[in-house]
């Protein structure tokens, strides 16, 4: 009973293999070990205006990508749906934590593998995300920009979508997935 159960959620058994195969690839680590994947959504939601309730913004420096329609969100490259303001009452928490975690590059926290045809985006100007977290490459990367193209690329790919699929959690036409869960999707090293 010991090991890695999780292949077990494939029903063909070549699929479960090929997932195991990618996991454990020497030219690929887990994106937590090149990159930070934060903040959470969540955070987002408590430090900074909703800016679906219309209130318009005084700062629209915050940029934010605040929903993931499947009809606005069809190509890797995409584009900050909203400018937020930090609340007031979070204004150092939203600005000196949470506004320095912004990156060109987001990854999806919830997948609807039916519908969905991005998992990861990449914008022009650094955002945060709620329905997308950002990726931040660690010091050490050699060249950030380039890093964060080619494992937006990556993620949205045939292998990279059974490591997806493979950390889904219970619900599999809508699986959520934790900080630590995309952490741990393999990307090119």
């Amino acid at each position: 009973m010991e090991g890695d159960w999780t292949p077990c959620q494939f029903y063909d058994g070549s699929l479960a293999e090929v997932s195991k195969d990618l996991d454990g690839h020497v030219r690929l680590v887990p994106l937590g070990q090149v990159a930070l994947v934060e903040p959470s959504g969540r955070r987002l939601q408590d430090a900074f205006e909703n800016p679906l309730k219309g209130v318009s913004h005084a700062d629209p420096s915050y940029d934010v990508v605040w929903t993931h329609k499947t009809s606005d969100r069809t190509t890797m490259r995409s584009f900050s749906d909203y400018a937020t303001s930090p609340k007031e009452s979070k204004y150092d928490y939203a600005t000196d934590v949470l506004w320095p975690k912004a990156s060109k590059m987001l990854v999806a926290s919830k997948i609807n593998p039916q519908a969905i045809r991005v998992a990861a985006i990449h914008l022009e100007r650094p955002a945060l995300g709620q329905p997308f977290i950002p990726v931040t490459p660690l010091d050490g990367v050699s060249d950030p920009a380039e890093a964060l193209q080619a494992w937006c690329a990556y993620l949205n790919s045939t292998p990279a979508a059974l490591s997806w699929l493979n950390r889904r959690q219970k619900k599999l036409t809508y699986a959520s997935y934790s900080l630590d869960q995309l952490r741990s999707i393999p990307v090119p090293d």
